[in-house]
């Protein structure tokens, strides 16, 4: 696969400063940032797909809707002597 890169705003000096701090080529760059994007895709939808099966679990246990009672916000109250 080929790919073109246009590097605009950064001039081929500091291309070549930056691959050779970091001991690699462009490709090697490219390739490990999408290895690490896809990585990272993999693992998000994972743990969505955890937080649905949850989700979905969850449903069967609330047997009616909630209904707000203003004294269950408030602590029931203590005599003190």
């Amino acid at each position: 696969m080929s790919i073109m890169i246009d590097t605009e705003s950064v001039t081929d000096a500091e291309v070549r400063e930056y691959m050779t701090s970091r001991g690699t080529t462009i490709g090697q760059m490219f390739v490990e940032y999408l290895k690490e994007a896809i990585r990272r895709d993999r693992l998000g939808r994972g743990l969505m797909d955890k937080w649905r099966e949850t989700v979905r679990k969850g449903r069967g246990r609330i047997q009616e809707p909630y209904k707000f009672n203003r004294a269950d916000a408030y602590e029931p109250e203590v005599s003190f002597a």
